[in-house]
C-alpha cells in the first residue's frame, strides 16, 4: 500500500513538472538530446507540439530550459553569442555556462520541467557522441550508466511515468496504447544498454588510434632513415668521381718538386 501511493506521488509530481528525481539542476546537455529525440520519434505521432493538451509536460512553456537554448546564436564553427547580454565564447559549453550562472532565471512562468529527465523514460537518449570541454580539459560527460539502470523497482516507475506522460499528451486512446507498446515497455531497457556498451567500443577505438599512431610514427621514421641513406650514398658517390683527379693533381706536383721545381704552387 505505502509502495502504491509513493509511486502515484511520483507519477504526479512528474506530471506537474517538479523535480521528481530529486536532481538540484537539469543537465543541459541531456536535455538538448531527449529534446531533438522527443521531436524526432514522438511528435510526429502525438501531432504539433502546440496542440498537444494543455497539462502535457512536452510543451514548449514547460520546458525549464528551451528559453535559455533558443537564446544561444551561432556565430561561426566555434563562435557563440549570448541573445541576451551580446557576450560571445569560443564553445557552446562555455555559453551554456554563462547561461546557467548569469541568465538562470530566463524561462517562461510555467517552465519548471527538466527534459532530461526523460532520458530512459520516454526516449533513449543515445551513446555519448560528445567531448565537452570542462577547466581547459577535454572530458567526456555523462558516460557513466545511471545508478537507478541497476534497480528493476525504478525501472518499472519510470514505465508507469512513461505511459502517464503519454495518456496527458495524446488526445487518441488508440495513439495511446500503441505508442505506450511500443515505448514504454522497453526504453528503459534499452537506455540503459546503450549506456553500458558504450566505454567497449570507445576502448578499442582508443586502441586503434594509438596503433595507428604509432605506425605512422614508424613509417616517418623509416622515411626519413632511407632519405639519408640516399644523399649519403649519393655524396659518397660524387666523392668517387672527383677523387682520381685530385689524385693526378697532387701526383704532378710532386713530380714538379722531385725534378727540382721547387714547392708546390696551391691554387
Amino acid at each position: 500500500m505505502a509502495g502504491s501511493l509513493v509511486l502515484t506521488l511520483w507519477v504526479s509530481l512528474w506530471v506537474l513538472g517538479l523535480p521528481a528525481f530529486g536532481s538540484a539542476e537539469c543537465d543541459r546537455e541531456l536535455a538538448q538530446r531527449a529534446r531533438e529525440e522527443v521531436r524526432k520519434s514522438i511528435l510526429p505521432v502525438l501531432g504539433k507540439i502546440e496542440l498537444l493538451p494543455p497539462g502535457c509536460p512536452l510543451r514548449e512553456e514547460r520546458d525549464s530550459l528551451l528559453e535559455q537554448e533558443r537564446s544561444k546564436v551561432r556565430l561561426g564553427s566555434s563562435l557563440w553569442k549570448c541573445g541576451l547580454c551580446g557576450k560571445q565564447f569560443k564553445s557552446s559549453w562555455y555559453l551554456d555556462k554563462h547561461l546557467e550562472l548569469r541568465h538562470t532565471d530566463y524561462r517562461a512562468p510555467e517552465a519548471r520541467f527538466c527534459y532530461a529527465d526523460l532520458c530512459g523514460t520516454l526516449v533513449t537518449c543515445g551513446r555519448p557522441t560528445e567531448v565537452r570541454l570542462s577547466g581547459g580539459k577535454a572530458t567526456p560527460q555523462n558516460l557513466n550508466e545511471p545508478s537507478w539502470c541497476k534497480r528493476p523497482q525504478e525501472r518499472d516507475a519510470r514505465t508507469v511515468i512513461c505511459k502517464s506522460i503519454i495518456r496527458e499528451c495524446s488526445k487518441s486512446p488508440s495513439i495511446s496504447a500503441m505508442l505506450e507498446g511500443q515505448i514504454c515497455d522497453s526504453v528503459a531497457y534499452k537506455h540503459c544498454s546503450e549506456l553500458r556498451s558504450w566505454r567497449r567500443p570507445s576502448a578499442s577505438g582508443n586502441r586503434r588510434t594509438h596503433a595507428e599512431s604509432v605506425r605512422n610514427a614508424f613509417g616517418i621514421v623509416a622515411f626519413c632513415s632511407l632519405l639519408f641513406l640516399l644523399v649519403l650514398m649519393r655524396c659518397i658517390k660524387m666523392q668517387g668521381q672527383t677523387s682520381p683527379d685530385i689524385q693526378v693533381s697532387w701526383r704532378m706536383r710532386w713530380k714538379h718538386i722531385l725534378d727540382g721545381g721547387g714547392k708546390p704552387r696551391t691554387a
